[in-house]
């Protein structure tokens, strides 16, 4: 199944990690999803060692993930930002007492629902073809490079410079979904992934199987 995982074009589509508290001790829940898999891999630290050991150092697939530096080492054919996270600090600007953080965030938004739209389109067969798709990251890339300089108010908030900043450093990768429609906008699926584990390691009775399995994984 790991192998699957690291062979999988669309990695393991999806990888993220949360911490996990064993005896006092903080360690590392790691997940990779790809279809019909999933692997969980336990580990003392939340460094791109870990991210490496877990898709393999000559990855070729199209790796999914949020912002965190560990995944920007990692080799990969692609990558794909998980916008997800990005809308949760959008929508974090909207009620700021900055005009600028509210214009960043007014502007911004179109741009994600004409590329998520976009996507679903292509996928329910709504007359959006693959070339049409495709010819639409140059277009969206330009919109948004376009905002990210021309601010209204001639510069950005400190938080939404944070957001312009963390735009630029992941330009690459925020609309690969767009030339590989097989890849999501998003990582939810392993958010999901990640839920069922967690709820059974922290309920009651039911998390005897996960706190074992926690232990067993922690004692290796």
């Amino acid at each position: 199944m790991w192998l699957d995982v690291q062979r999988c074009p669309v990695c393991g589509g999806e990888v993220d990690e949360t911490s996990y508290r064993v005896n006092g001790v903080n360690h590392w829940i790691w997940i990779a999803t790809a279809p019909e898999r999933c692997v969980l891999f336990f580990a003392p630290t939340r460094s791109s060692a870990e991210v490496k050991t877990l898709l393999g150092k000559d990855f070729t697939g199209i790796l999914s993930s949020d912002c965190w530096s560990a995944y920007g080492p990692q080799s990969a054919d692609a990558k794909q930002t998980c916008w997800s996270h990005l809308e949760r600090e959008l929508k974090g600007l909207t009620p700021s007492q900055f005009p600028e953080n509210r214009e960043f965030a007014h502007r911004i938004f179109p741009i994600i629902h004409t590329v998520c739209q976009a996507h679903r389109d292509y996928h329910q067969g709504q007359i959006i073809s693959l070339a049409e798709l495709q010819a639409l990251r140059p277009i969206l890339e330009a919109e948004l490079a376009y905002v990210l300089e021309h601010p209204q108010q001639g510069h950005w908030d400190r938080d939404s410079q944070a957001l312009s900043n963390q735009f630029r450093r992941h330009w690459s990768d925020w609309f690969t979904f767009l030339t590989s429609p097989e890849v999501k906008p998003d990582n939810n699926d392993k958010d999901d992934e990640f839920l069922k584990v967690l709820e059974l390691s922290r309920g009651s009775e039911r998390s005897y199987l996960a706190s074992r399995w926690l232990s067993i994984a922690a004692d290796a």
